[in-house]
């Protein structure tokens, strides 16, 4: 973070020095108490977690900025005590004025699936220009928003934001830190069901996008998406940009092909045409890919050049990965994370790159789903079906609907397996595995089988 002194901190929050240390320099911002360190501006707002007063005692050059001032005073002659009115209202104007130090273009993307491959795909071809700040992974909680803000300082020339919808308000929150000039919504599926409630709300929290860019700046979206297309765009005064296959899109993907090691595709963008290339299967990557170059065209950089540069790009760990595996078999490592949308992209993936092979899909279950849990693993059973997958593992009883969906429509009862452990999967497959079989591992990486799971399957880590 860029160094700041208390006396821009009292200005800039409209607080009361009540001890005489204007120049006292700010490395740091925390507000939870185990966080601190020397130098640190501390927001006085985590009233439940426990002070180690021996230990903050030993820390020296804090600022303290509360609304309890007597509790923390003559502690520690060291110490700068900030006085204000409201410890959480200050904590936020401290956020838009550091926020407000930076001239920088920000993007920030949310979306059911991509929106991680969709981050790193601009960072990465931002920065053979740009220094550029970015969330790691996929590791956008709210709790981290206030350093990721921080790591902006005289260097950063942009910052690409992943912000989800874990509960309601949390996309303008988000938006409320890192203030993006360029919006991107990758696809609206199913997902976070659990405190959304219903799709509708889901949806709805994901439109709050738009206010979150204060209706206006750029706002990228997915046009052939049909619940993106039921959000009111009425009042958004901004330029929209829409990427997909139909004729009306800004950036429109043609011939879309599979080939070694990811997907070409024809792009038209504003009547001009571009071979392109993407690394990693499915079309959804296509899609990643088109979104990703239509921010970084607005942020000022050239599409041929960005084009060029999304070929060297290398995808985050477990999202659609390959890998020989046990008996010399095809492994599809898709365990990131799991939803109803990347499910089904993940069977289309399989069943396009099998080549006449064996297909086999092991499915965990899907989390956050609420009410309509089990019939969205039925949905999910519905394209197992359609692809038509030759043999189909379950783990658990609520990802066991997936099987009993797709026996319903006709798969055979003898290729559906119900199992309760990775052992019991490595005993039904170790005789059925071999170089004409490519096995799907769709679970999440929270899910504490995953490991153990690849760890039976997989007889070696070399991607292939």
């Amino acid at each position: 973070m860029k160094t700041l002194y208390v006396k821009e901190i009292v200005e800039n929050i409209g607080g009361t020095l009540l001890t005489n240390r204007e120049e006292q320099p700010i490395r740091h911002v925390v507000v939870y108490p185990h966080l601190l360190r020397r130098r640190s501006l501390y927001f006085d707002m985590a009233r439940r977690s426990k002070i180690n007063e021996s230990k903050w005692k030993q820390l020296s050059d804090l600022v303290i900025v509360t609304d309890r001032p007597a509790y923390f005073l003559g502690k520690n002659p060291s110490w700068s005590i900030i006085e204000v009115e409201h410890s959480h209202r200050a904590y936020w104007k401290f956020i838009d004025y550091y926020r407000s130090l930076w001239e920088i273009p920000v993007i920030g993307v949310t979306g059911t699936c991509g929106k991680t491959t969709v981050k790193e795909m601009i960072a990465h071809i931002l920065s053979k220009s740009y220094r550029v700040q970015s969330t790691y992974k996929s590791k956008n909680a709210l709790d981290r928003n206030l350093q990721y803000l921080l790591g902006f300082d005289e260097r950063t020339d942009a910052a690409v934001m992943e912000m989800g919808v874990a509960r309601p308000n949390d996309l303008l929150k988000s938006c409320r830190y890192f203030k993006p000039q360029i919006g991107i919504i990758t696809t609206i599926g199913t997902d976070h069901l659990e405190h959304c409630k219903t799709q509708e709300n889901y949806i709805l929290e994901k439109a709050k996008l738009l206010k979150g860019l204060d209706n206006k700046g750029t706002l990228i979206i997915n046009g052939d998406d049909e619940n993106i297309k039921k959000i009111d765009l009425s009042k958004f005064e901004g330029e929209i940009i829409r990427f997909g296959q139909s004729e009306d899109a800004d950036y429109r993907a043609m011939d879309i092909r599979y080939t070694e090691g990811g997907m070409t595709f024809i792009l038209i963008a504003y009547e001009e045409k571009y071979t392109a290339f993407v690394p990693g299967y499915g079309e959804h990557n296509v899609y990643n890919a088109m979104a990703s170059l239509a921010a970084v065209q607005e942020v000022g950089m050239d599409l041929e050049e960005a084009i060029d540069r999304l070929k060297s790009f290398h995808h985050v760990e477990s999202h659609l990965e390959l890998h020989i595996g046990l008996n010399g078999c095809t492994v599809i490592d898709d365990t990131w994370s799991s939803n109803p949308t990347s499910a089904g992209a993940a069977l289309k993936v399989l069943k396009e790159i099998a080549d006449g092979k064996k297909t086999v899909a092991v499915f965990g279950r899907m989390e956050l789903l609420g009410e309509q849990t089990e019939q969205q693993h039925a949905l999910v059973g519905e394209k197992v079906a359609r692809y038509g997958i030759d043999t189909l593992i379950t783990i658990d009883e609520t990802a066991a609907h997936i099987g009993k969906r797709a026996f319903e429509l006709g798969m055979p009862l003898e290729r559906i397996y119900r199992c309760k452990s990775p052992r019991k999967i490595f005993n039904i497959l170790k005789q059925q595995l071999n170089q004409q079989t490519i096995v799907l591992i769709k679970t999440s990486m929270l899910d504490s089988r995953t490991k153990l799971i690849k760890r039976v399957l997989l007889k070696e880590r070399k991607r292939r």
